[in-house]
């Protein structure tokens, strides 16, 4: 919904700072709170991941953060509202593959270099899932399913579920006749599967963690660089040949003309909240190990790595020239 409003969040005013020394305090930053922008809806899994880690990133920062609502347009509201901030380390933002897609499409006048990452809070890779019992392994799905047309399950189209199979569907060559299949909801995406209904699904871990565990359906391949803590007897497609990788990024990030000295307070703050034992918690609890934190560095190398399967990705299914 466009324009949606909503009470803001207040995370830890006017606690000491803590842990990011004395010199930077001498620039008078930060003098006041700051205002975190988030695209999602309250209660899904970037509203919860960002007001997990902003109590521990307040108290370490000696400010606290404020959730600002920009709803609407699968990010587009949020970047739009972002080009009008002055970039003094006052705004940051929560950054998804929804947002790089936007990016792509040319839906904003943000391109890749007006923004950076400060630190990623998770980064939740896509599982390929079926029905339990389907496959006996991870090569005799992929003989299956390049062998006649398919239909994927996932969410919303265009959104990263869509953009995600696109891309591994890219991987397996122009011959793999598939359809892409939209639900509103991963249950609703498992109860497909289960009923026969599509062929396989893009789900992440968190989103599908009931489903397994009840023995509904099973991942099949990761699409990860490694293979995962959390399902360590899951191959990644790179184990059957398949250089596809794909993740449900969740991250903080501002305006690059920031000055470099506000972006590093940022960032230190951000991952300060990022150790907390509660933090830690709830990422097992979602099934996600420590690694999944990221630095800026490292977060903005993925983010560039994304941004180039994403813009692949849609122009293979037809959103973007």
């Amino acid at each position: 919904m466009f324009g949606t409003t909503m009470k803001r969040a207040c995370f830890g005013l006017a606690l000491p700072a803590a842990a990011l020394g004395g010199a930077a305090w001498a620039q008078d930053f930060p003098e006041r709170g700051v205002d975190v922008v988030l695209h999602a809806g309250s209660g899904g899994g970037t509203d919860i991941t960002t007001r997990q880690v902003l109590p521990g990133a307040s108290e370490a920062f000696g400010q606290g953060f404020e959730i600002l609502p920009k709803q609407g347009g699968n990010g587009i509201v949020a970047l739009s509202y972002m080009e009008t901030v002055e970039p003094d380390g006052y705004t940051v933002m929560t950054l998804t593959a929804s947002h790089l897609a936007a990016i792509a499409r040319g839906e904003t006048e943000f391109t890749m270099d007006d923004i950076t990452c400060l630190a990623r809070m998770t980064d939740d890779p896509q599982y390929l899932m079926t029905a339990a019992g389907r496959y006996e392994s991870a090569e005799a799905m992929i003989e299956d399913v390049t062998s006649r047309p398919v239909r994927i399950g996932g969410a919303e189209i265009g959104g990263t579920d869509h953009i995600a199979v696109a891309s591994f569907a890219r991987r397996l060559g122009e011959g793999f006749d598939y359809t892409y299949v939209p639900f509103d909801a991963a249950p609703a995406t498992g109860a497909a599967l289960v009923n026969g209904d599509i062929d396989f699904a893009t789900i992440n871990y968190s989103e599908a963690r009931s489903m397994i565990d009840a023995g509904r359906i099973e991942p099949v391949l990761v699409l990860a660089a490694d293979r995962q803590e959390a399902l360590p007897d899951v191959p990644t497609a790179r184990e059957v040949g398949i250089e596809s990788i794909f993740s449900s990024l969740r991250a903080i990030a501002t305006l690059s003309a920031v000055p470099e000295d506000r972006q590093a307070l940022l960032s230190d703050a951000f991952l300060a909240g990022m150790e907390t034992e509660a933090y830690t918690t709830y990422l097992a609890d979602i099934g996600l190990p420590p690694s999944t934190i990221g630095d800026a560095d490292a977060c903005n190398e993925q983010l560039s790595s994304m941004y180039t399967d994403t813009a692949d990705a849609l122009e293979a299914i037809g959103f973007i020239e």
